[in-house]
C-alpha cells in the first residue's frame, strides 16, 4: 500500500509538471504582460508570473496580486543583477518550496523579453538585435551587434592592422580599452603587434636583425651604425641592415636582395617602418600596409603639405635637399604672387565701380558712412594695385632666371652622363 501510494503521489507530480509545461500564451494574455511591464513598470519576469502563473485577467487585479506577493507562495529564482529572487526581491531563505513547474515561466520570460525590448538592424549583417547586443562605447549606441564588431576586429587584427582601428559603423577611432574588450580571443596577438611596429617606427631603437638574437638595439650614439648591446653585431639606423660602411644605403639593399640594376627601382624601403616594398604600377602616392605610413615613391619622403603635386625627384636635376627646398620655395612663391595679383584685381574692380557709379543717390538718402568707406576702399585699392603689379611683374625675372639655371645644370647633367656611358662602352687603349 505504501509502494502504491508513493508511486501515485509520484504520477500526479508528473503530471501536474506535464500540464504545465504545456502551458501556452495567448495574444491577450501577451498584450496585458506588455501593459503591465510598459505602463505600470512592473517587473518583466513578475509580470509573467501574475499573467500565466496566477491566472491574472486584468490590470486591476494584477496590480492587487503585485502588490500582496510574499516569498512562500513561489519557489525561488535567483536574479542576475543580485541574489534576490527575481519576481519578489526577498532573500531565499523565505521562500518554501512546491511542485510548480517554472520552466516555462522561464521560457515565456525570454521571448517575450526578445520582442518587447526596442531592437535595432545592424549595418552588417541586417539582423534585428536588441539593445543589449548592440556595441555601446562612448556613451552612444553604434548601429552595428557585438558578434559583427568583434569578428571585424580579430579580422583585422589577424591580418596585422593595429594602428588607428576604426569602428565600421561611424569610422570613430577605438581606444586600446575597448579593443581589449571585445577581442579578447586575440588580445595578445594584439599587444605583440602593437609593440612591434611601436619598435620599428621608432627613432631610438630597432629590433636586431639577428635572427638568432631578436632583441631591441637602444641607440646610444649619433653615429650612423649602432651595436647591438647583445650580439654585439653592428647595424645602419637608416636601411637597419648590417653595417656598410662603403656604400650607399640603396647600393647595399641591391646586394643584399639580388636585383639586376634595371630593376632596383621598384623595390624601396618604407621611410618609416623600412619594410621593403614593390611598386608594379600606379601613382607615386604609397600607404605603408604595415604601418600606414605615406609617402612619396620618387623621393621617398613622407607625404606633407609642402610636398609639390608633382614630386622634384623625377626631374633630372634632382639633387637631394638642396634642389628639394629650391623648388619648394620657388613653388610657393609663385602661388602667393598669383595670390596678391588677384587679391588687387579685386580692389581694381571697385575702383571702377565707385568711378562708374552715381554720387548722388547716396548724398540724397544721407548714406555718408557707406560713402567714406567705398571712397577708403577706392583709395586702398589704387594704392595696392600698382605695388601687387609691380612685385608680380618684377618676382617674374629672378624666377626666370632660376629656371633657366636649372634647365643649364639639367642639361649638364644629362651631358655628363652620356659621356661616361659613352666612355664605358667604348674604353680607349692605352
Amino acid at each position: 500500500m505504501i509502494v502504491n501510494n508513493l508511486n501515485q503521489n509520484v504520477e500526479e507530480e508528473t503530471k501536474q509538471q506535464k500540464d504545465q509545461s504545456q502551458i501556452t500564451i495567448n495574444d491577450a494574455q501577451k498584450e496585458l504582460i506588455q501593459k503591465l511591464h510598459i505602463e505600470q513598470q512592473i517587473p518583466l519576469f513578475t509580470s509573467v508570473y501574475i499573467v500565466i502563473l496566477k491566472n491574472c485577467q486584468n490590470q486591476e487585479q494584477a496590480n492587487e496580486l503585485y502588490k500582496n506577493i510574499t516569498a512562500s507562495d513561489h519557489d525561488y529564482i535567483q536574479s542576475k543583477q543580485s541574489d534576490n529572487c527575481v519576481i519578489c526581491h526577498q532573500k531565499q531563505n523565505l521562500h518554501q518550496s512546491n511542485l510548480m513547474n517554472y520552466s516555462t515561466c522561464i521560457q515565456i520570460f525570454e521571448e517575450l523579453n526578445y520582442s518587447i525590448r526596442p531592437k535595432m538592424t545592424c549595418s552588417i549583417c541586417f539582423e534585428l538585435r536588441i539593445e543589449d547586443q548592440i556595441v555601446k562605447f562612448n556613451q552612444i549606441m553604434h548601429n552595428i551587434c557585438e558578434q559583427c564588431f568583434t569578428m571585424n576586429l580579430i579580422t583585422q587584427i589577424q591580418s596585422g592592422h593595429v594602428q588607428n582601428l576604426k569602428c565600421p559603423h561611424c569610422n570613430e577611432y577605438l581606444s586600446e580599452d575597448i579593443i581589449l574588450k571585445y577581442a579578447q580571443q586575440v588580445k595578445e596577438k594584439y599587444l605583440k603587434f602593437k609593440n612591434n611596429i611601436s619598435v620599428i617606427t621608432s627613432n631610438d631603437r630597432m629590433w636586431c636583425p639577428n635572427n638568432e638574437c631578436q632583441k631591441i638595439v637602444i641607440f646610444q650614439t649619433s653615429k650612423n651604425f649602432e651595436k647591438c648591446q647583445y650580439c654585439q653585431i653592428e647595424y645602419c639606423k637608416n636601411c637597419r641592415q648590417k653595417s656598410h660602411p662603403n656604400l650607399s644605403c640603396k647600393d647595399n639593399l641591391t646586394q643584399f636582395i639580388g636585383l639586376p640594376e634595371n630593376n632596383n627601382e621598384r623595390l624601396v624601403q618604407c621611410p618609416r617602418c623600412k619594410f621593403l616594398v614593390e611598386k608594379i604600377d600606379g601613382c607615386v602616392s604609397i600607404t605603408c600596409s604595415y604601418c600606414k605610413c605615406q609617402w612619396c615613391w620618387g623621393c621617398c619622403k613622407e607625404l606633407t603639405i609642402l610636398h609639390p603635386f608633382y614630386c622634384p625627384h623625377f626631374m633630372p636635376c634632382y639633387d637631394e635637399k638642396k634642389c628639394w627646398t629650391k623648388f619648394v620655395l620657388i613653388f610657393w612663391y609663385f602661388w602667393l604672387l598669383i595670390l596678391a595679383f588677384f587679391i588687387g584685381l579685386f580692389f581694381f574692380q571697385i575702383v571702377l565701380f565707385q568711378l562708374t557709379s552715381e554720387k548722388s543717390c547716396y548724398i540724397q538718402s544721407k548714406c555718408w558712412i557707406k560713402v567714406v568707406i567705398n571712397i577708403l576702399i577706392s583709395l586702398l585699392g589704387i594704392v595696392i594695385l600698382p605695388i601687387t603689379t609691380a612685385l608680380y611683374l618684377i618676382s617674374l625675372l629672378p624666377l626666370c632666371i632660376i629656371f633657366l639655371i636649372i634647365e643649364w645644370y639639367d642639361g649638364q647633367k644629362i651631358k655628363q652622363s652620356r659621356q661616361s656611358q659613352t666612355i664605358q662602352q667604348n674604353p680607349q687603349s692605352n
